[in-house]
């Protein structure tokens, strides 16, 4: 199981997610241009992070 600590976009609170349970990232930005990464998950849902999808990758190259 891969673990990763990521910062929520609205709250700023941390958040673990298990990536085994992770399909994708997307960049998007609100009506008002401001970016942040959504990460979609297998049975629905998503949850928008303040990392980059660059960051997200680098800390999943460090999980392995």
């Amino acid at each position: 199981m891969k673990l990763i600590k990521l910062t929520h976009n609205t709250t700023e609170k941390q958040v673990i997610v298990n990536w085994n349970n992770c399909l994708f990232v997307a960049e998007t930005e609100t009506n008002f241009g401001e970016k942040y990464t959504e990460v979609v998950f297998e049975k629905g849902g998503a949850l928008s992070v303040k990392q980059t999808p660059e960051e997200i990758a680098a800390l999943l190259e460090a999980c392995e």
